[in-house]
């Protein structure tokens, strides 16, 4: 990460050809997740 972080801030770019990482949770989860902690925060902040 380091590595990548300096490359990062000598260049101001990625370099051609970067992938990334598959996403780590579906964006179907990701929003469920999200509007499950809108819920529960709107709930706690009525009590």
């Amino acid at each position: 990460m380091k590595g990548w972080y300096r490359e990062y801030e000598q260049w101001l770019d990625l370099p051609v050809g970067y992938a990334g990482r598959e996403p780590k949770y579906p964006q179907a989860q990701k929003e469920a997740a999200v509007e499950h902690y809108l819920n529960v925060n709107s709930i706690m902040s009525v009590s």
